[in-house]
């Protein structure tokens, strides 16, 4: 499955080099620490990649090392199974999210003895959000193109639009801090 002949691309490298240090420097801007959260980073890239490993097996293992290549060389040919592979792992990524937020809700609305924490806790507990989009937007997005024959649109529809997602997770944060509220106006 692998692909011996690749070209070099420099926009590729630029590309890849330049959002990556955006995301950081953005990331960095806006508070740096409080955009990493080491139990979600685990949930979001542990299940994909058991996931993925699960669907496609020894495909997936050899896919792994190739996409590194994949991200700063143009294969000479279509690789479809890879193609798969990235279809695949767009959809596991938004889907390993919301599991890792809905437990991470659960969790915060378990907790809710400190009243001066929620803020924080909430904006921690859609971390994952975060870490899916760029890997499932970002990186299977931009690999599945590089690896399909450019005629295939099968990530044009998501299994779940952005903006219902986005929807989603921010109505059940609202609805959570809503009821944090509300249970706090009743104890005090």
């Amino acid at each position: 499955m692998s692909n011996i002949h690749r070209r070099f691309s420099v926009y590729r490298l630029i590309g890849v080099l330049g959002f990556s240090a955006m995301v950081v420097f953005l990331a960095v801007m806006a508070g740096g620490a409080g955009f990493v959260h080491a139990p979600g980073i685990f949930i979001i890239f542990l299940s994909t990649f058991m996931l993925l490993l699960a669907t496609f097996g020894q495909d997936y293992l050899k896919f792994l090392p190739d996409s590194f290549f994949t991200l700063f060389c143009i294969p000479a040919s279509p690789i479809p199974r890879y193609a798969d592979i990235c279809r695949f792992g767009s959809r596991y990524a938004i889907a390993s999210s919301l599991i890792a937020v809905f437990i991470s809700y659960i969790g915060m609305l378990q907790n809710l003895d400190d009243p001066s924490t929620i803020g924080a806790g909430f904006s921690l507990r859609i971390t994952p959000i975060l870490y899916a989009l760029i890997l499932s937007e970002v990186v299977f997005v931009y690999l599945h193109k590089s690896y399909s024959d450019g005629e295939e649109s099968n990530l044009s529809t998501p299994p779940i639009p952005m903006s219902v997602l986005s929807i989603l997770i921010y109505g059940v944060g609202a609805i959570s801090l809503s009821f944090a509220t509300f249970y706090y106006a009743i104890i005090n």
